[in-house]
């Protein structure tokens, strides 16, 4: 036996499925094979610490509360009126609660943005004006300042 072949064997031979002739093949391999033999080892104390739950059997009567419990919902449609309503309510519910957040926050977004860019400007004014650049807005068509605004912005 080559020793992938008694690899495979291992788990079957420790679980006792293994065919007597090809149980005597593989115990021979594993007499004079050292690799598959701390193989062999390892998986058999790694079984000894995972443990196989016994068969949960059922109560005697319980195939016949489960049949008792499909009869009595047999009666009761996924489809109804009721059920259908209360769905779309909760989905009309939930439309609003998703769409009133956003048009106030389109809103309130509108608002602080013209009031952001009052502000700069206002800003932009007092600045320009406290530093006196404002000198330079209204400079004579021919002066040197003007061909010098010119030049930079590119006119």
């Amino acid at each position: 036996m080559h020793c992938q072949k008694a690899r495979q064997a291992i788990t079957l031979y420790l679980d006792k499925e293994l065919e007597k002739a090809a149980e005597n093949e593989f115990l021979g391999h594993i007499k004079f094979c050292v690799k598959c033999r701390e193989e062999m080892e390892f998986r058999s104390r790694i079984l000894k610490y995972v443990a196989i739950p016994e068969p949960i059997e059922p109560s005697p009567y319980f195939f016949s509360k489960v049949k008792a419990k499909i009869k009595s919902i047999e009666g009761h449609s996924i489809f109804s009126p009721a059920r259908w309503q209360l769905t779309f309510a909760s989905a009309g519910l939930f439309a609003i609660m998703a769409l009133v957040p956003f048009v106030a926050s389109i809103f309130l977004g509108n608002i602080y943005m013209s009031q952001t860019t009052d502000t700069a400007l206002v800003s932009n004014q007092k600045t320009k004006t406290a530093l006196g650049l404002d000198v330079f807005d209204e400079l004579p068509p021919d002066s040197l300042g003007a061909t010098y605004n010119e030049i930079i912005r590119g006119v």
